[in-house]
């Protein structure tokens, strides 16, 4: 999404004004993430202004980082022009990128998959573990310093990149990660609580089977401690909560997931609904954190 700022009197706050009066807004938050730019707001997508100001939107600490990411990752999509086989028939300006097609030849032979990017005199590659960690690692590579170092600090990048963004500090480093698995454990159990609520909320007959199964499982302690969400979806290596909400096919709660029970909550919802509502903000826009 993108990440807006209000205008006041044509100039973007965070942007152009750096104090700013309740009173002013006008009613309109200060900040938000949109999908289009609503009328009275500016496009100031940065990793740096999302670190700066993304806590002003009131979504929680792991949904900002999440867009953080995906502003990276877009990065690297528009930088990415077009597939490509030959190097040898471009005449690439420097930092234009390219995705390498299949049977690639010259420079590129056996670098299928990766992405190119002509530095101005020879190419670098990125990517070895899918198309999605190179646009990621070549979005990466158009930060700032600065920013470099604050999208280190939320582990995005590749490992190589994120040791370059800190000069081989490696106690800083350290001290970064620490702080960003203290506040993304937070959240998680933040979220996990939501939904013990929802549960009980929702569907207070069976919650106690439900609680029992992600106990007995240890899905709550991976999802909140660990951060592994499930293996179908988000390809963990250990069976997580999406697997049990889905009855993912392949692991032990196949076609007996929630969405498979016939329960019908509270307030009239079939499990299809409730198990939408409940993955919405256990993995993707999390809870409000007012």
């Amino acid at each position: 999404m993108i990440f807006c700022s209000y205008k006041i009197g044509g100039l973007a706050v965070g942007r152009s004004i750096e104090i700013w009066k309740t009173s002013d807004l006008n009613g309109n938050e200060p900040f938000l993430f949109s999908d289009s730019v609503p009328a009275g707001y500016e496009n100031i997508s940065s990793v740096e202004n999302i670190y700066k100001f993304g806590n002003l939107t009131k979504l929680d600490f792991k949904k900002v980082r999440d867009e953080m990411k995906q502003t990276v990752l877009d990065l690297g999509s528009l930088k990415t022009l077009s597939t490509e086989t030959d190097p040898d028939s471009l005449t690439p300006n420097a930092d234009d990128a390219f995705l390498i097609g299949s049977g690639a030849v010259g420079d590129w032979v056996n670098k299928d998959g990766q992405i190119a990017k002509f530095d101005g005199s020879v190419w670098v590659y990125f990517g070895n573990s899918g198309i999605s960690s190179a646009v990621e690692s070549l979005g990466f590579s158009y930060l700032n310093p600065i920013e470099s170092k604050i999208a280190a600090g939320y582990l995005i990048g590749s490992i190589p990149q994120q040791i370059a963004a800190y000069n081989y500090d490696a106690e800083e480093k350290e001290n970064d990660q620490f702080l960003y698995k203290i506040y993304v454990q937070d959240c998680r159990k933040k979220r996990f609580k939501w939904a013990e609520n929802h549960f009980l909320q929702q569907i207070p007959a069976n919650t106690a089977e439900v609680l029992s199964v992600i106990e007995t499982d240890f899905l709550n302690s991976r999802y909140y401690e660990h951060g592994l969400d499930g293996m179908f979806e988000f390809g963990d290596i250990a069976e997580g909560l999406s697997d049990y909400i889905d009855g993912t096919p392949g692991t032990k709660f196949e076609n007996n997931g929630i969405r498979q029970k016939n329960w019908i909550t509270l307030f009239g919802s079939n499990m299809s609904t409730f198990c939408d509502e409940l993955k919405d903000k256990l993995f993707y826009n999390g809870i409000n954190s007012e």
